[in-house]
């Protein structure tokens, strides 16, 4: 079990004497907190130069194994986990990991640590990346125009009663990411739920969204009416101003009078 072999790792290390490495320091701005890890800075006195650390490592045959490390670098890829370049502190000699299959990191206290919280703070590598999956900039700015549209009139709604709730909030956003699956993951809908809640339509926005929502095909702009009727009877109460908006939006998308 992993957890074996982390604590086995922790022993030997509170044995363990750290030459050659000085102890990270973070001014009181700086420091993150009481658990913040003991990690250190190598290569002061000549060896590598890097941040050094023990891991668990999952070896190709399903082992998993302590090591010590220095890491040099973090090489982030598209469609593949970063490597992570290090040198290899007991046999001396560089060494490329996969950055999945470090199990965790264990300080120089003999704390356990998540990996992905170790290489976010210390190297800033993100959750994208640390999934292999391309950075959210590159997939929000592919899709941000399809969602737009959409956004707007849903933030539109929302607010004619002067206040978007969470839950109307989550209809938005839940109809914007299945226009752009892409965004269908923490990153992407953090980033769509921030872009809505950022919106504060006018007549003249609204027009001109309702236009571009227009040329959206058929069943898409029931799909949206659907989601919009969820979203105004979301907080109990349709006031006038959400009726009004609704009218507009049934007469112009799907040609449908709601006074008929």
């Amino acid at each position: 079990m992993s957890t074996d072999v982390a604590t086995l790792l922790a022993e030997r290390i509170r044995r363990s004497t750290l030459p050659n490495e000085e102890e990270i320091t973070w001014t009181d701005e700086q420091r993150p907190g009481e658990n913040l890890p003991h990690l250190a800075i190598d290569g002061e006195t000549g060896g590598p130069a890097g941040i050094g650390m023990n891991i668990v490592y999952r070896e190709d045959d399903g082992r998993e194994v302590p090591l010590r490390i220095t890491v040099s670098a973090i090489q982030v890829r598209n469609h593949e986990p970063p490597l992570v370049m290090a040198h290899f502190r007991e046999q001396g000699i560089p060494r490329t990991f996969e950055i999945d299959r470090i199990v965790s990191v264990v300080d120089f206290n003999g704390r356990v640590f998540d990996p992905r919280a170790i290489f976010s703070e210390f190297f800033g590598v993100s959750r994208n990346e640390m999934a292999g999956k391309e950075p959210i900039e590159v997939s929000w700015g592919r899709n941000r125009g399809t969602i737009t549209p959409a956004a707007h009139l849903m933030a539109a709604l929302a607010l004619s009663d002067g206040e978007m709730t969470k839950e109307e909030l989550g209809i938005a956003l839940d109809f914007c990411v299945s226009l752009a699956p892409e965004l269908d993951t923490e990153d992407g809908r953090d980033r769509v739920s921030s872009y809505i809640g950022r919106m504060r339509p006018n007549k003249t926005t609204i027009a001109f969204y309702v236009d571009q929502l227009k040329t959206f095909p058929k069943d898409l702009r029931i799909g949206f009416m659907e989601s919009a009727i969820a979203l105004v009877r979301a907080d109990g109460v349709i006031d006038d101003a959400e009726l009004d908006l609704m009218r507009n939006l049934s007469i112009e998308l799907v040609g449908f009078d709601l006074n008929d």
